[in-house]
């Protein structure tokens, strides 16, 4: 199976909790989004994506910034078109979608692609896992776990690099790490384990892999 695992940085959070195909202005825009798409029966990576999109009529205001070090006028002068980002990666062969609060990053796509581009219907894929929903299960915990405590939980340790942290493609990495390795994660999301292209130094640990 291929997974397209996706991260994306944005403007700021939704007013409402409501779809975004339900109306305008209320979910935030994309400032970047990054990808990775994994082939689970080898744990191969397929290929990886990274865009930094140019802002149309909006601000990437300040707090923002402060969260994944992206400024407006970066933005301005290094992004590409939204049209061309987001016909990219709805055009990536996959089999299914992959993101930790996937309701977050799957609005603020069908955002950018309805009320941003003014298109019709946002094509997504059927099979859709969010791993902060199934990492409540498979961590036993009775809040959804951060990104940074399902990678603890997993391996361990926290992430290294924690400087890079809500950059969508460090982001996605962590994620991929996640999913190549968590025997739990990957059985609650469709019943296919990890496999031995595994780190030699794996030992089991319950349901989960750890390195050691």
């Amino acid at each position: 199976m291929r997974l397209l695992v996706f991260d994306t940085e944005t403007t700021g959070l939704p007013k409402f909790r409501s779809p975004a195909i339900e109306g305008a202005n209320n979910w935030p825009h994309i400032v970047s989004i990054s990808w990775i798409v994994l082939e689970t029966d080898t744990n191969t990576e397929i290929t990886r994506k990274n865009f930094l999109v140019k802002p149309r009529n909006w601000i990437i205001p300040p707090e923002s910034t402060a969260v994944h070090g992206i400024t407006h006028a970066h933005a301005m002068e290094h992004g590409l078109d939204l049209e061309y980002v987001l016909h990219t990666f709805l055009n990536e062969p996959c089999d299914a979608w992959v993101a930790h609060n996937l309701e977050f990053d799957m609005n603020v796509v069908i955002h950018g692609y309805i009320w941003d581009l003014r298109h019709v219907h946002t094509p997504i894929p059927a099979r859709k896992y969010c791993t902060m929903k199934l990492g409540r299960i498979v961590c036993g915990v009775d809040k959804y776990p951060k990104l940074t405590e399902l990678y603890a939980y997993t391996f361990g340790c926290p992430p290294p690099n924690p400087s890079m942290l809500h950059t969508s493609m460090y982001d996605v990495e962590i994620l991929v790490d996640i999913l190549r390795t968590s025997y739990a994660l990957r059985d609650r999301m469709f019943g296919l384990r990890a496999t031995n292209v595994l780190s030699p130094y794996a030992v089991h640990k319950g349901n989960v892999l750890h390195i050691t």
